[in-house]
C-alpha cells in the first residue's frame, strides 16, 4: 500500500494545476489560420447520402466557418455547403465542399467547426475579402 502511495505521489507531481490564471495564458496557440467574421447566413448541409440539413452559419474565414446545426455529423465527414449570402442588398448562393472538423454540444443543436476544401476561386476570394472587412 506504501508502494502505491509512492507511485500515486510522484505521479501528482509531474502534473500541472490547473487555474483560472493558466486557462487566461496566453500560452495557448491559435490553430486558425485564417481571419473570422460573425456571419448569420443560412446553410445547407449535404450528406454524402444526399440527407439535407439546414443550418447557419456563425462565423466564417476564407477557407472554413462555424455552422449551427440541428444535427451532429461525424468528425471527417464530407459534406456539400450550399451557403445563402445576403450582402450589402445582393444575395448569392455558394457551394463549398466542407469537412467538418470538430462538433460541440450548442443551445440549440451543435456547432460545427467546418473546413472548405473545395470551392472555386471566387467563393474563396469572397470569404477571405469578407472575413478581413474588405467589402
Amino acid at each position: 500500500m506504501s508502494q502505491d502511495n509512492d507511485t500515486l505521489a510522484s505521479q501528482l507531481k509531474q502534473t500541472t494545476e490547473i487555474t483560472a490564471d493558466s486557462l487566461a495564458s496566453n500560452e495557448g496557440i491559435e490553430r486558425r489560420r485564417f481571419v473570422r467574421r460573425p456571419a448569420r447566413w443560412n446553410v445547407v448541409i449535404t450528406t454524402h447520402d444526399k440527407y439535407e440539413v439546414d443550418g447557419r452559419t456563425i462565423d466564417i474565414s476564407e477557407k472554413g466557418a462555424s455552422i449551427n446545426s440541428p444535427a451532429d455529423f461525424r468528425k471527417g465527414a464530407l459534406v456539400i455547403l450550399k451557403i445563402s449570402v445576403f450582402y450589402n442588398g445582393k444575395s448569392k448562393e455558394l457551394k463549398v465542399l466542407g469537412e467538418v472538423k470538430h462538433t460541440a454540444i450548442a443551445k440549440n443543436g451543435f456547432t460545427l467547426g467546418m473546413f472548405f476544401k473545395d470551392a472555386s476561386a471566387e467563393t474563396f476570394k469572397f470569404f477571405r475579402l469578407y472575413a478581413e472587412s474588405r467589402i
